[in-house]
């Protein structure tokens, strides 16, 4: 089933990102992958070189990530929050976890919506939520926040096309244009439930082109509502798999893979669903992108594909 959501009738904008990692490791350090010298090389191929590990709880990583998004004057006009996490282990208190969060994030009297079950294509699902209440009049201005750890022993990530780091990004989505950011122009998901019964491991080659029917049918999709195509793109962002993973995306997409930004890849592996939020901070701190760039977004679960169309203000 391919889901779409209708061009936004407001402008919908996305700003101040901020983002909170873990320590730097070597991938090599990894007990789940030192033992395979095979997985190590395939990761090394692809472009990994160290990972993110943190002491901290999702919800903290959040807090930290969310103090470099917003200031005095952010902070009053945030009315609400959109949480998504799919990080339900080590702990039983996601409501006081929630709540630990709005408070040190200087939010505790601001409404939170907790999002997640799509993985790591769960920054979507917070965007889809954040701009369904900018449209209804339920908030003016939301945070947005996305937040994971990995369990000890879990961190080669399906059947090897990335390692998994441990992080948070936040950002500011609103109706105000702002004097630099980016402008949401479409987002589109699809979705294959029965892949549930599959797995990375066992069935690599079924996953893969599961993977890359549901890239192509979110990427039409958007091409479909927005109005634009491939060639409308300077960059292609994504999940941070290795580079493999990545051509598929772009060609199912219908783009050169020179337009793959990778430059975080190496250095903070896949942080869940904050990725596509680290990857634009990446790119605007060493001034890649320029007012007018258009950038598609391509973030992926395990059974769950999402498109978005950004243009850079």
């Amino acid at each position: 089933m391919t889901v779409g959501a209708s061009e936004p009738s407001m402008g919908i904008f996305l700003t101040r990102i901020g983002f909170a990692v873990g320590e730097s490791a070597r991938i090599a350090s990894l007990p789940e992958i030192s033992p395979s010298t095979e997985a190590l090389d395939r990761l090394t191929r692809g472009g990994l070189a160290n990972f993110r590990q943190s002491d901290l709880s999702a919800w903290q990583l959040a807090a930290d990530s969310a103090w470099l998004t917003l200031d005095s004057s952010s902070t009053a006009a945030v009315n609400l929050v959109v949480y998504a996490t799919d990080t339900f282990w080590g702990s039983d208190e996601h409501e006081m976890d929630a709540a630990r969060f709005l408070q040190a994030a200087g939010l505790e009297r601001t409404p939170l919506i907790g999002v997640g079950l799509a993985g790591c294509a769960n920054f979507a699902v917070a965007m889809r939520t954040a701009v369904a209440c900018l449209r209804g009049g339920d908030a003016t201005t939301a945070l947005v926040a996305t937040a994971d750890v990995c369990q000890p022993g879990q961190r080669l990530f399906g059947g090897g096309i990335g390692v998994l780091s441990d992080g948070a990004a936040t950002c500011v989505v609103g109706t105000r244009r702002p004097e630099h950011g980016l402008q949401l122009l479409g987002m589109t998901m699809a979705v294959e439930a029965g892949l549930h019964a599959l797995t990375s491991a066992s069935e690599p080659m079924a996953m893969a082109k599961a993977t890359a029917r549901g890239v192509h049918r979110a990427a039409t999709a958007l091409y479909e509502k927005t109005g634009l195509s491939p060639g409308d793109f300077s960059y292609l962002v994504t999940n941070n798999y290795i580079e493999s993973s990545l051509r598929i995306f772009a060609n199912m997409a219908g783009l050169p893979f020179d337009r793959t930004y990778r430059g975080t890849v190496a250095g903070y592996a896949h942080c869940f669903a904050a990725d596509a939020l680290i990857n634009f901070a990446t790119m605007t701190s060493e001034r890649i992108l320029e007012s007018g760039d258009r950038v598609l977004a391509i973030v992926s679960g395990y059974n769950s594909w999402a498109c978005m169309a950004f243009s850079v203000v």
